[in-house]
């Protein structure tokens, strides 16, 4: 029988807003932290999709002016690349923002603008890049696959869902809460003996999200335009953020049973890193 303080034995208190020790509390936990808050968590994804929308406004035109033979601008490769960038770092502001919003409301604490922006200036390049590393593997995997035929197929497809998996659940937390800029093996190490469960968690996020896609894809989105046809996305943006905080939450507890929500927002405003 596991001791009292053994990271299986679920001694964490029920009341903890953010750590769950079982399948049951980490759902009300991604439903709870998805409800704290949330006119500031609309605010930023609102703030997102109008950016994200501006960006579309500008480059689409540019993109298709690039098409023209006497065009002198930009490449249409760089114009690509340049906005891919752009909504990569857009995505990673609302998400490092949301992350430090859901912790700090679940603590308890107040959350400033100043609080917010300084955060986001520090952590907002680390999960950019990061975020572009896991789009080129994803990218290679897809080459790979498709120079070598059927025979590479199911070992990319493992590859893929292992990785996936991995920094899916911890990627974000590793690199907002604990601010460690080369994140590869903390994530490993978080999900060496939760990759099963937490598979299952994540599993259970995207037949719910698949879910409310096939439901939304009857509405008109296209006649709607970039901005309100991006409002559809806000409720999949706001728990996805909740399952990938409240599924690390899950991983550092099990890590180091003592971790709580405060341990979390003392890290993550302090710049302190665990062990």
């Amino acid at each position: 029988m596991p001791s009292p303080a053994s990271p299986d034995s679920g001694s964490k208190p029920p009341s903890d807003p953010l750590v769950s020790v079982d399948f049951g509390q980490w759902c009300r936990r991604v439903l709870n932290s998805s409800r704290r808050g949330l006119a500031r968590l609309l605010l930023v994804q609102l703030i997102a999709q109008a950016l994200a929308s501006g960006c579309t406004a500008v480059v689409k035109p540019l993109r298709a002016a690039s098409l023209d033979p006497s065009w002198t601008g930009p490449s249409t490769r760089v114009l690509d690349a340049a906005s891919s960038v752009l909504y990569m770092a857009i995505t990673s502001c609302a998400v490092v923002a949301s992350v430090v919003l859901m912790i700090r409301v679940a603590a308890g604490q107040p959350s400033g603008v100043r609080l917010l922006v300084r955060i986001m200036i520090r952590r907002t390049l680390p999960l950019t890049f990061w975020l572009g590393v896991a789009g080129s593997g994803y990218l290679l995997l897809v080459w790979l696959t498709a120079i070598g035929g059927s025979d590479p197929l199911y070992l990319a497809v493992g590859v893929f869902l292992y990785l996936y998996v991995v920094f899916g659940a911890s990627l974000v937390g590793v690199i907002v809460v604990e601010r460690r800029f080369w994140p590869l093996g903390r994530c490993f190490a978080l999900i060496r003996h939760r990759f099963w469960a937490t598979t299952g968690r994540l599993l259970l996020a995207h037949l719910a999200f698949m879910l409310y896609w096939a439901v939304t894809s009857y509405l008109p989105v296209d006649r709607l335009g970039p901005l309100l046809g991006g409002l559809t996305l806000i409720p999949i943006n706001i728990v996805g953020t909740a399952v990938v905080l409240v599924s690390y939450a899950e991983l550092r507890a099990r890590s180091d049973p003592t971790t709580t929500t405060r341990t979390l927002d003392a890290e993550l405003t302090s710049g302190t890193q665990p062990s």
